[in-house]
């Protein structure tokens, strides 16, 4: 049901493809046909293109509100609103070096070296209220002493739980970070919550 779900509302390029293809070979038979049963069933792919692009435009499933989540709080992180920050970072925040305050605050002292933020890549496993996402790869681009911009890629692992407001980050953990093609693992990296 979780694959048909995805499938449906989340990811339907699978499906795209699939009826492009089965609307290909209808096109085919409806020229060599040329009878209302077949124009029928070339205009059926269509159709359910029609519905799923629909479905998946309306339905908002709880990975896409955490995703809209993710990036709310980077944009508010890339532009040094603390205040849009604060929204989306619940008040139980604790990694092993912030709490919410201070974490709020580093935040507002990066405002302005930090130009934008690109998530590349992100897993996240949704269960009970909570999440966490692993394999975040985030790139950002970091205003260097001489005005340019650097790109630094970042590793993180991030959890969330899910308030009546919506997706709240309840912890984070940089995992290793990559600056100008050197890796830099970090050196017993604190364990999640």
């Amino acid at each position: 049901m979780e694959t048909v779900k995805e499938l449906l509302f989340e990811r339907p390029l699978a499906i795209y493809v699939a009826l492009f293809f089965a609307e290909a070979i209808c096109l085919m038979v409806l020229w060599r046909l040329r009878s209302r049963r077949a124009l029928a069933a070339a205009l059926a792919p269509l159709v359910l293109g029609a519905v799923v692009y629909i479905l998946s435009s309306v339905v908002v499933t709880e990975h896409k509100r955490l995703m809209m989540a993710l990036d709310s709080l980077r944009d508010a992180v890339v532009a040094g609103d603390t205040d849009a920050a604060s929204t989306w970072i619940d008040d139980t925040y604790e990694d092993r070096q912030h709490d919410k305050r201070s974490a709020l605050a580093a935040i507002r002292v990066a405002a302005g070296m930090i130009t934008a933020v690109n998530i590349d890549q992100v897993k996240a496993q949704l269960q009970d209220g909570k999440a966490e996402m692993t394999d975040l790869k985030a790139i950002a681009q970091v205003r260097s002493s001489l005005g340019s911009d650097v790109p630094l890629t970042m590793h993180w692992q991030l959890w969330w739980v899910r308030r009546p407001v919506g997706w709240r980050l309840t912890s984070s953990r940089l995992e290793a970070s990559d600056l100008l093609g050197s890796s830099f693992p970090l050196q017993n990296p604190p364990r999640g919550p």
